[in-house]
Parts: structure tokens; sequence; C-alpha cells
């Protein structure tokens, strides 16, 4: 049967989350992998795990604008665009097709754990007998997209903004701001680690580009092209 949801990573020689796609939902999802490790060994084995495989020396987004029009991710009704390192703490990642897909959701996360490294206090886990809550931000570690949501993204990202403020681009994209379109799963929940808690901890996004050369690029990419940025908030919980 033809799958309906995909999970786009970009990986290098260590990852915690393509193991896990491996072992747990490969049965249930495509898996589009872009690889700029140097283990011949896990090259092999990547290449035969994936649906469609590329090599760019990039990080997510831009090896993801690569091949959005080429591999085929575009005709999935959802697609996960995942950090290599996610850790799955609690919960079921498939629960979110659900969601999203009943609720047409536009982006969709889990919630991330306090055991490891946050950004953004809306993104922890809050506790209650909610089954998710309407936000008006989703971090870019691990949004899951639409269809409709991803294309409007791909439609006007240009491919060059490394890491920071893609999140604000893509929510710019689907006018998140005041609008019930963004959901976070609190019964889901993810650890993102500290580099020091990685298999290797010396793969970061700052061996492609330092953070204040992305905070840099994000300043120009965001007054060149009219986004903004907005006070987080929760905009309304969803009961079951």
């Amino acid at each position: 049967m033809q799958k309906t949801s995909a999970i786009f990573l970009s990986v290098g020689d260590h990852s915690y989350f393509l193991d896990y796609c491996i072992n747990n939902l490969i049965d249930k999802v495509d898996l589009f992998i872009n690889f700029y490790g140097s283990d011949l060994n896990q090259y092999e084995n990547i290449k035969k795990a994936a649906k469609y495989f590329s090599e760019y020396k990039t990080t997510k987004f831009p090896a993801l604008k690569k091949i959005y029009n080429i591999s085929g991710i575009n005709e999935y009704s959802n697609v996960f665009v995942y950090d290599d390192d996610c850790i799955v703490d609690s919960g079921n990642l498939l629960d979110l097709i659900h969601l999203m897909n009943k609720y047409n959701i536009q982006i969709i996360s889990p919630s991330h754990s306090t055991k490891a490294k946050y950004s953004h206090p809306i993104m922890l886990t809050h506790s209650g007998t909610h089954l998710f809550r309407y936000t008006n931000f989703i971090e870019m570690n691990f949004p899951m997209f639409s269809k409709d949501s991803l294309k409007k993204y791909m439609e006007v990202y240009d491919g060059n903004l490394y890491g920071w403020g893609n999140d604000w681009w893509y929510l710019n994209a689907i006018n998140a701001r005041e609008n019930n379109v963004c959901a976070i799963v609190d019964k889901i929940c993810v650890i993102n680690p500290h580099n020091y808690q990685k298999k290797a901890p010396n793969d970061s996004i700052d061996n492609f580009l330092s953070r204040d050369l992305r905070h840099e690029q994000w300043k120009q990419t965001r007054n060149n092209n009219k986004l903004y940025e907005w006070q987080h908030k929760n905009l309304e919980f969803i009961y079951e």
C-alpha cells in the first residue's frame, strides 16, 4: 500500500532518530534522507533504508529545498522534517499524523522535554487533560508539515537560510500569528540532546555556520523578505 506520510532527515555518521525510524516507523512512513557524513558503512545502511537518498553537505532545510521538487516528497500528505538527534521520550509520533488530518492542522510538533536542551518555553510539555494546544509558534527542530503548508514554505524559501529563523519564515508563510493552524501535542514528548549528550558531540550545526553568523543571516533574510517575529502564546486548548 502506498504510504501517505514521509520523514525527511539530514544525517551525519551518527543519528539517534534514523535508528528509531528504521526500527519503529519505516513500515508506516517513507524515509527521505540527505547524508552529509563520511562513514561508508553508514552510507550503505542509510541508502538501503531511504525511499530517496541525497548527498548535500548542508543543513536540514537547505537540503530539503534541493530535493523538494525532484524527489516526490511534495506529493505526501504529511512530512516530518526532524533533526537527526531527536529522541522520543513518550508517546507515539504516528499519532501526530492522525491529529493533523482530523483537525486540519498545518504544522504540528511534539512537546520538548526539560531533560535536555530547549530554547523556547512554549515548546515544553504542559500538563493537563487536553488533546493538544493551538499555538502561534512551532520551533524548527521537530515540525511536521501538511502538504499545503510545506508547499507554501518551499515556494518562498530561498534555500540559503541555514538554521536560525526557518521557523519564523514558515510561520509567516502560513500566517500563524493569530490563526489556529499550528499545534503542540503534550502527550508526545521528545528530547533535544545537548551536544555533550550525543553520540558525536562535535556533530553540530556550528560546523556549517557559526551561531553568530546564522543569527546575522536571519536578520538579513527577515529584512529582505519583510518577515515578522511575535510573542509566543498558546491560542486554544483542545479537549476530547
